[in-house]
């Protein structure tokens, strides 16, 4: 479901996540512990190694929007320069709200820890008698 890998080790184990943060995505390296508690168990992570990379090709069409939004601010001071322009302006935010701010999404860790624990309530749920 989230494409990590696990290496079990007494007591809890290491966790490979890939995360979303916006225009940036990358991988944790977290050291994942279990602790028993009186109604259940209690999973606590702690991030070793965070790698992030821009994805550019985002960045790019954010560039252009901006350029776009320019345009479109400048319009109203120079009319008669910058109506041959509006309508490329204008496609270019659309563009870049449609391609991708639209589309930012973020999954960290929190966001994985929130998903065990839904899948756990939801196996007690389901192996519990009536």
């Amino acid at each position: 479901m989230w494409n990590a890998a696990w290496e079990a080790k007494p007591g809890g184990g290491r966790l490979h996540l890939p995360v979303l943060a916006g225009i940036r995505r990358g991988r944790l390296l977290a050291r994942a512990e279990v602790r028993s508690s009186s109604n259940g168990s209690t999973v606590q992570l702690h991030v070793e190694h965070a790698e992030y990379e821009i994805n550019r090709p985002a960045v790019l069409f954010l560039a252009l929007g901006a350029v776009g939004g320019l345009v479109t601010v400048l319009w109203p001071l120079f009319p008669e320069r910058m109506i041959n322009f509006l309508p490329l302006a204008v496609v270019l935010l659309l563009g870049a709200w449609l391609l991708v701010a639209s589309r930012l999404r973020t999954a960290g860790a929190q966001d994985f820890l929130d998903t065990v624990a839904e899948l756990a309530e939801s196996d007690v749920e389901s192996s519990s008698p009536g």
